[in-house]
Order: structure tokens, then sequence, then C-alpha cells
């Protein structure tokens, strides 16, 4: 994505695994005794757990849940060697040492499966080892990660949680970046619908779901303008930029990245004067010096092309 935009998907990004698990409560509750301890056992510890990223070779996820589940003192070591995976993956990126990264995700994804092929460890580990895949463009090895994972939230999580949806999101992201532009806008419709649903739902959360949907529309516009729906896309852009600005006032530079990628749609059209007021606009909040460099390449584009 272009550096004007702050939606980027990048390793500093952060799930909190007993923020998944917390919301994997009420759903486990229904499954019983095992399903409720593993998802209380992680809710029970303050885990920041970075988005990385299959595993070909884990324990059998699929497999019967150990009989140890019920045993406070074997989760808890569980949860300690898991959490040490996860640090030492997190330590071996920042080493630009992917091949120890992937190694050490795999083998969280083996601790987590002591829980259960759906338990919210699994989850988030199917998630960070898709994140590392995703950055290493291995797009086929992160897809069917991102479907598993969303399919263990949309069970225990619900259909509307955030986590969901924000997986639903990343998934959609994945197949943007793949070059699957249909199936991406197919994907992107089902999140702002279940968007809308989730907003509906929890009037008093309303906020942090609309940051999420404003981000959905901002990918969600590049992949109409690959599929040639301009207007489509530029309905998308005007509403995830009312949704920032609403969130986080007039001149946030948050504001950047959907009133530049508006400057761009209309320069396609050949509609410089629009062109040129996005632009500005982008300009006025940019305040990194990368932003600020491309604004002004794409201020010359324009007036360059309006020239001609």
């Amino acid at each position: 994505m272009d550096p004007t935009s702050d939606q980027r998907c990048t390793w500093s990004e952060t799930r909190d695994a007993s923020a998944i698990a917390a919301t994997m409560l009420r759903g486990a509750r229904r499954l019983g005794r095992p399903a409720l301890a593993a998802a209380a056992a992680l809710a029970g510890h303050s885990l920041s757990v970075r988005r990385l990223p299959r595993c070909d070779n884990a324990a059998n996820l699929d497999g019967p849940i150990p009989a140890k589940l019920d045993d406070p003192e074997a989760n808890a070591a569980v949860l300690a060697a898991w959490r040490a995976r996860i640090q030492a993956a997190r330590d071996a990126f920042a080493k630009h040492d992917a091949a120890t990264a992937e190694r050490e995700l795999k083998a969280a994804l083996e601790e987590a499966a002591h829980f259960g092929a759906q338990s919210a460890p699994v989850a988030t580990s199917l998630l960070n080892l898709a994140q590392l895949y995703r950055r290493s463009k291995r797009y086929d090895e992160a897809e069917p990660l991102l479907r598993r994972a969303f399919t263990v939230l949309e069970m225990h999580a619900g259909p509307h949680n955030k986590v969901t949806l924000t997986a639903l999101v990343d998934l959609a992201e994945l197949q943007l970046e793949r070059g699957a532009a249909a199936a991406a806008a197919e994907t992107f419709d089902d999140a702002l619908a279940r968007l809308s649903t989730a907003e509906a739902q929890q009037a008093h959360g309303a906020a942090p779901l609309r940051s999420v949907r404003a981000g959905c529309l901002l990918r969600a516009s590049q992949a109409e303008q690959r599929l040639g729906h301009s207007d489509r896309a530029e309905s998308h852009l005007k509403e995830a930029l009312a949704l920032s600005e609403e969130r986080w006032g007039a001149d946030s530079p948050r504001l950047v990245a959907p009133c530049a990628e508006l400057a761009r749609l209309a320069l396609a059209q050949r509609r410089f004067d629009e062109a040129a007021t996005w632009c500005e606009r982008a300009r006025a909040v940019a305040q990194h010096p990368q932003q600020i460099a491309r604004l002004g390449t794409l201020a010359d584009q324009i007036a360059a092309a309006a020239a001609a």
C-alpha cells in the first residue's frame, strides 16, 4: 500500500491474546468445561501477541483434547512456553531472521494445540503465522491460515465481534495483495455488512468498529478501482474519510490516506481541480516526511496533467 496510508499492515501491529480469549468465553461456556478452561486460562494472562504469521508439521490440532486440559499448572506451563515462542519469533524478526521467526511460530502453534483446535491460543497463533507469510508474500500459505483463524473466531467470539471482523478484513487484504480483486471485493463486502450489524448491536462500542470500517473501506476502494468500479471506489473513500474525521478530527494525519486516494482517483478521471483540492487537503495534515514527499510528487503530477 502507498506510504501515504496509515492503514498499512505492519509487523508492529499487535493482537492481545487475552482480549481474544475474553471474547470467546461466552461461546466456550456453551461447549462445556474443556473449551471454557482453555479460554479462561488464556484470559487470565495479559499476553500482547504480535500479529505475526501455516504449520505443515504441527501437532494434530483436530485431535482429542489432552487429558491435562483441566490441570491449571499444566495449562500455565504450556502458556508460558507458548508465550516464549512468540517472543522468540518477535526477536528473530527484529533481526530480519524470518526463518527463525517462522520456526518459532510453528512451535507456538504446536504449543497452542494443547488447548484444542478451536481455542483462543490456536486462533491467535494462526493469525500470527499468517501475518509472517503475508509479509513474505507467501500468499498460498497464508490464506488457509487466515480462513481457519476466522472460522475459529466466528464460532467462538461470534460473527460480529471485532476480532472476528478484523480477521475477515485481513483475509480480504491478502486476497487484494495477491491480485484477486474480485474475491477481495466480495470479502470486503461481507466484512462491511457484518460491521453494519455489529455497530447496530453494540451501540456503546461503535467507535472502535468504525475505525475498523474506515480501514476496510479504504482497502475495499482499491479492489473496486482494479475492477473498474470508480463510482463505488469513490463512495468508499468518502465514507472512510468521514469516519476518520469523525473519530480523529479534521486535522488528523489519519486523513492523509483517504484524501490522497481521492486525489489519485480524480486524477485518473481527469478531474484535475478536484484532484488538486484533495491533494492539498492531504498535504495539510501530513506529518511523515515520506508522506509529504510523495504528496508533493502527486501534486506535480496533477499540475502537469492539467497543463498538458
